[in-house]
């Protein structure tokens, strides 16, 4: 199919209503999950293993799928499917306490590898249907419209949550109202997503088999170094994932419907920076995005071992969101301008997929060593804030990693400039984010 202008222009604005009910979907949703568990009474430990177990989902779908796509142009398809077996999932995970209340954990693990499995086949699917429609000098900008409108879908969304968790006193019953009414965005992001056309491949199929296509991508050495430092940050992050919302519940004892608020902070700032973020990353180069951005992603365990109040933690979700807003266009740009579009459903899906494995082993020894510190005190820091201190040691060691990773469009470093463009811009505006 040749795209005219009418016929992209609708493809990107259906992509944007998509993403707004999608969103709308995941954060009526995913950020409660851990306070359900909790709410169903789960211990360090367990709150590791389910994050781990989301993560395993995903990583089992997406290097076979990747093989698919690449050979049968059923992106679409794979893609629509995916997100309502998994939106169906979720769905279901509401009716846990009806249904599984002997053996809740081992529902709760079931339910969400399998919506994981089937999220991972959406998004490998949903990558390289999308990179093939938006040309490389429009990404930054059109990443930017999506996630601005995303968070601004979210804010609303979390509004919503907060809502009926405080109607419901954060009893149980409130957490399955969100889970079973998560469904209606759901249904609608998928009317969206129909609605996109899809641009054929060309010259799709090769004769080679999955382990060769995999070492012709680990020879491409701006994919690898861009991979190693990925490994490294993402295991500083999904090390204390789990915590940040059991410091908040158990140590300085908010009730479950802070949570909303905490993450409609987050959001608020991420919608403020997110067209910024693209128009920078057009004109400075995604790289130059991805180390800015990495610096703060770094800090915020950091900030998170001395918070001792719910005011501090609603200040750091400031840095939280405009951190992450910046980090989220700047990779998914980077990982779509190294990869042959071709191959790019291949490369993204061996990214996501190793950053899974990440995923799940980095929760388990977080709560493992969590669980081990229950009982030690480094000064007035308890076994929590240790662990979110350890994160930020392991995201540091990962900054150095970046500077061998070069992007194949700007591969001039452009992050002084864009350092100098920022600090300009506060000392003029104040305050102000960029």
């Amino acid at each position: 199919m040749k795209f005219s202008l009418p016929n992209y222009s609708a493809a990107l604005k259906n992509s944007i209503l998509d993403g707004i009910f999608y969103n709308a979907f995941l954060y009526l949703t995913t950020p409660f999950l851990i306070a359900f568990a909790i709410s169903m009474g789960a211990s360090n430990l367990e709150i590791g293993i389910i994050t781990a177990s989301g993560l395993l989902g995903g990583s089992l779908a997406r290097i076979p799928l990747a093989e698919i796509v690449e050979r049968i142009d059923h992106r679409k398809s794979i893609t629509i499917a995916s997100n309502l077996i998994a939106q169906i999932g979720i769905a279901l995970i509401g009716l846990i306490p009806v249904f599984f209340i002997t053996n809740w954990f081992g529902a709760l693990i079931s339910f969400i590898l399998i919506t994981n499995f089937f999220m991972a086949s959406s998004n490998v699917a949903w990558n390289s249907w999308m990179s093939g429609l938006i040309p490389k000098k429009k990404q930054g900008h059109f990443f930017g419209d999506r996630y601005f409108f995303n968070s601004l879908s979210g804010l609303i969304a979390l509004l919503i949550a907060g809502a009926i968790l405080a109607v419901f006193n954060n009893q149980l019953i409130g957490f399955q109202i969100l889970f079973i009414a998560g469904i209606i965005p759901a249904i609608i992001s998928s009317h969206y997503l129909a609605k996109i056309p899809s641009k054929p491949y060309k010259e799709q199929f090769n004769e080679k088999n999955i382990f060769d296509e995999i070492k012709i991508i680990f020879a491409n050495k701006n994919y690898l170094a861009f991979l190693v430092f990925s490994l490294v940050l993402n295991f500083g992050v999904y090390f204390p994932d789990p915590f940040f919302t059991a410091h908040v519940i158990n140590n300085l004892h908010a009730p479950a419907s802070f949570i909303a608020i905490q993450t409609i902070v987050f959001l608020v700032f991420c919608a403020l920076t997110y067209k910024q973020w693209g128009k920078l990353a057009d004109k400075y180069g995604d790289k130059s995005i991805l180390t800015v951005s990495a610096i703060g992603v770094c800090l915020i365990p950091l900030c998170w071992a001395f918070t001792t109040n719910l005011w501090e933690i609603l200040l750091l979700e400031i840095l939280t969101g405009v951190a992450w807003a910046g980090f989220n266009i700047a990779v998914t740009n980077y990982l779509w301008d190294i990869s042959d579009e071709r191959k790019r459903a291949m490369y993204v899906a061996i990214y996501w997929g190793l950053i899974g494995i990440v995923g799940i082993i980095a929760p388990l020894l977080g709560g493992l060593t969590a669980t081990a510190l229950e009982n030690t005190k480094i000064g007035f820091l308890t076994a929590i804030p240790i662990v979110f201190l350890i994160a930020f040691c392991i995201r540091l060691i990962s900054l150095p990693l970046l500077a061998k990773a070069h992007e194949a469009v700007k591969p001039k470093d452009n992050t002084i400039e864009l350092l100098r463009y920022l600090i300009n811009n506060i000392k003029i505006h104040g305050t102000r984010k960029p």
